[in-house]
C-alpha cells in the first residue's frame, strides 16, 4: 500500500494559484465556513458517481487537517468534461461544500454527478443548442457542480446546499437536480 500524497499548506497555495480561482484559501478557512456549526470533522470522504460515464471515485481526500492531492486528482478526474475528455483543478471550497451537504444529510449515499467541470467549447456548444446554460458559466470555471442524491428529495437537497453558503445555488425540480458553485452568493429555481 502506497502512502498518500498530502497536499501541505504550501502546495495548497500553489493548487490556488494554479486555478482560476478569484482568491486563496488556507486549508483552516476551506474547512469549516463562516456560520456553519458543523464540527471539523477527523476525515473528508466522497463517493461521486458520473451519471454520464458510471465512473466512480470514492475517496477520503482530507485527513489529518491535510488534503490528499492524488484524492483530489481522481475527483478532478470524475468530473472532466467528459464530452471533450479536459481535466481542470476543481475549486476545493466547492469539494467541501459537497462533502458538508452530504453531513449536513447524513447520507453515505453516492453524489450522482450531472455536471462538473465544461470546458469553453462544450459550454458554447451547449448553449448554441438551446440548452439554457450561462455565457459565463461557473462550470467553466471549475468551481461549479450538479448534483442528485438517491433517496433525497430535490428540496431537502437544495436546503442543505443554500446551509453550506457555498455560493450559487439553483433548484431544477423538474430535472431532479440542484446546482452548486463557489461564485457569489444567489439562489435561483428553475
Amino acid at each position: 500500500m502506497t502512502k498518500p500524497t498530502f497536499l501541505s499548506r504550501r502546495n495548497l497555495l500553489k493548487w490556488a494559484a494554479g486555478t482560476t480561482a478569484t482568491a486563496v484559501m488556507t486549508p483552516s478557512a476551506i474547512a469549516a465556513p463562516v456560520g456553519l456549526d458543523i464540527p471539523l470533522p477527523d476525515a473528508k470522504s466522497l463517493k461521486l458517481v458520473n451519471i454520464h460515464t458510471g465512473e466512480k471515485v470514492a475517496v477520503t481526500y482530507w485527513e489529518g487537517g491535510r488534503y490528499h492531492f492524488d484524492a483530489l486528482a481522481e475527483i478532478n478526474q470524475l468530473l472532466r468534461d467528459f464530452r471533450k475528455d479536459e481535466v481542470t483543478h476543481m475549486d476545493i471550497a466547492l469539494i467541501d461544500s459537497v462533502h458538508q451537504v452530504t453531513e449536513l444529510l447524513d447520507t453515505n449515499q453516492w453524489v450522482n454527478v450531472i455536471s462538473g467541470y465544461r470546458s469553453p467549447a462544450t459550454n458554447s456548444e451547449l448553449k448554441s443548442s438551446g440548452r439554457g446554460v450561462a455565457k459565463r458559466s461557473m462550470h467553466t470555471y471549475g468551481k461549479a457542480m450538479d448534483i442528485r442524491i438517491p433517496g433525497v428529495s430535490t428540496n431537502n437537497l437544495h436546503k442543505a446546499a443554500l446551509k453550506t453558503r457555498c455560493g450559487g445555488v439553483g433548484k431544477y425540480t423538474s430535472d431532479a437536480f440542484v446546482h452548486m458553485d463557489t461564485g457569489r452568493l444567489r439562489t435561483w429555481y428553475a
